[in-house]
């Protein structure tokens, strides 16, 4: 009797049930004349145990009435914390990216002051950059070459 626990006085109303049965089982045996009180406390106890079933199911409304607002409370919860865990995500990443960009910015700058001399081959030549800048590097090198075996 699970249920009879969450109710007060479910339990001692059970028990005087189960006692008037008795006492009228036993009147009823024997044709005594108590008939008439073991019904009446019968009635009694009945109304009471209507009573408290109605005082049970009020109570189980109100408790699945109160589940549902807490569920709808923690739904509500959830939705707000997304929200402002999204916003504080958009925040950094544009905080972030402001500081890389204000920082690479400097490096870049004191990067190009800095940067090396471009490659250069035997010779004093650069890399061609360009298919037309080729020829001019050819005639270069051979010229350079010329000056070499010449001497």
């Amino acid at each position: 009797m699970l249920i009879s626990h969450r109710v007060p006085g479910l339990p001692l109303a059970m028990d005087k049930w189960q006692t008037a049965g008795t006492r009228f089982e036993r009147g009823f045996s024997s044709g005594a004349g108590g008939n008439q009180t073991v019904r009446e406390e019968r009635a009694q106890l009945q109304a009471r145990v209507a009573s408290l079933d109605t005082a049970l199911k009020l109570q189980n409304a109100h408790r699945k009435e109160k589940l549902a607002v807490v569920a709808q409370a923690k739904q509500e919860f959830r939705e707000a914390f997304g929200a402002l865990a999204a916003d504080a995500l958009r925040n950094n990443n544009s905080s972030f990216l402001e500081q890389a960009k204000s920082a690479l910015g400097s490096f870049n700058r004191s990067a190009r002051r800095s940067r090396p001399a471009k490659p250069r081959l035997r010779f004093g030549c650069s890399y061609p950059r360009k298919a037309r800048d080729f020829d001019k590097q050819v005639r270069k090198l051979q010229d350079a070459r010329n000056l070499a075996y010449a001497n």
